[in-house]
């Protein structure tokens, strides 16, 4: 049996591939050389191909993630867990669409971990507008709405932006400014105020810097009004795992948000057995799809030997020059105000 996982659309594109023996997975970032590289649907038969050696025709399943709104005239569809015999992918043979935060719930197991007790997904956006996800058992428990709740992601992205960051990818913007924090001073008494939030209070969180310049007209340095939110976001995230987990619990938290590790260090002194993957941004969907479809068809564990360095790409032969080094840091400087 011939199983293949895409994720394709604005950014991160990357299969991840079962030929009845091996599981194999490939991101075009590298192929092409192109930052957080994005792949229109229509290409990814070539890109299969290309990468594993194997047509359209050989292929018996199909699970796709993908921003299916991009392309359809802006129709939502809530989907949990998956959608079978998907009309609107361009693909011959069957596909299942999967839920974009069960995606990334079901990517633990390369961490070779037993199964989590609960996983928790905070990104900018999963599937339409929902911006986080509770999942317990293959179940939806809770889903956070960006139009009702906010998002973090997208909350990271629009301040980074206030601080005339800049970023090689507007998706990188969200990690500079968790760096950019550090330069800011704690308000402890403007911390404790906003601890009286929670999670689903995102939008009062990330615009209070208007009752900061209220309480503390003196302070005229808005990065210690950021670092003080910041901060502040850490306790309010373990306030709300607080909500849905038990503290000896095994927990695996991905999506993009996941990648902050400030606040991981927080959640993790909190929860003992919290799990997370280098993979928890959306390199990781096809992960998690390939193994739906190995618990579809009852296939026994997958396993990534070289994990966590799995690519299809070799090494280059030459290191890298001055100038290439130079561009890079440049590029990735915490911030250029």
């Amino acid at each position: 049996m011939k199983l293949l996982s895409i994720r394709v659309c604005e950014h991160d594109a990357n299969f991840t591939y079962y030929d009845g023996n091996t599981v194999k997975y490939f991101k075009t970032e590298r192929h092409y050389q192109i930052k957080k590289h994005k792949l229109h649907p229509s290409l990814w038969a070539d890109e299969v191909n290309s990468a594993f050696g194997v047509t359209e025709s050989e292929l018996d399943e199909i699970v796709v993630v993908y921003d299916d709104w991009t392309y359809h005239n802006g129709t939502p569809e809530n989907i949990f867990p998956a959608v079978s015999r998907y009309k609107k992918f361009p693909a011959n043979c069957n596909v299942t669409r999967l839920n974009h935060h069960y995606a990334h719930a079901l990517s633990y197991w390369p961490l070779d971990i037993s199964e989590p007790d609960v996983s928790i997904v905070i990104d900018g956006f999963g599937d339409w507008d929902k911006s986080w996800s509770v999942i317990r058992d293959g179940k939806l428990v809770f889903e956070g709405s960006e139009q009702h709740h906010g998002s973090v992601g997208v909350m990271m992205y629009s301040y980074a932006k206030y601080f005339n960051i800049t970023a090689a990818h507007p998706n990188d913007l969200a990690g500079k400014l968790m760096g950019l924090q550090s330069y800011g001073k704690i308000n402890n008494l403007f911390r404790d105020w906003l601890l009286n939030f929670e999670l689903e209070d995102l939008r009062q969180i990330f615009n209070s810097h208007v009752e900061y310049n209220q309480m503390y007209p003196e302070d005229t340095d808005p990065l210690n009004w950021f670092a003080t939110v910041h901060d502040a976001m850490g306790d309010i995230l373990v306030k709300y795992f607080n909500r849905y987990c038990k503290t000896d619990e095994h927990i695996f938290y991905s999506g993009g948000v996941a990648q902050n590790v400030i606040w991981n260090s927080k959640l993790k002194k909190n929860f003992p057995n919290l799990h997370i993957a280098p993979h928890s941004d959306d390199e990781g969907l096809s992960i998690g799809g390939i193994e739906y479809l190995r618990r579809k068809h009852n296939l026994p564990k997958f396993k990534l030997d070289k994990f966590p360095f799995e690519q299809l790409d070799e090494a280059p032969e030459e290191d890298p020059t001055i100038e290439t080094i130079q561009e890079t840091a440049n590029a990735y400087l915490p911030v250029r105000l």
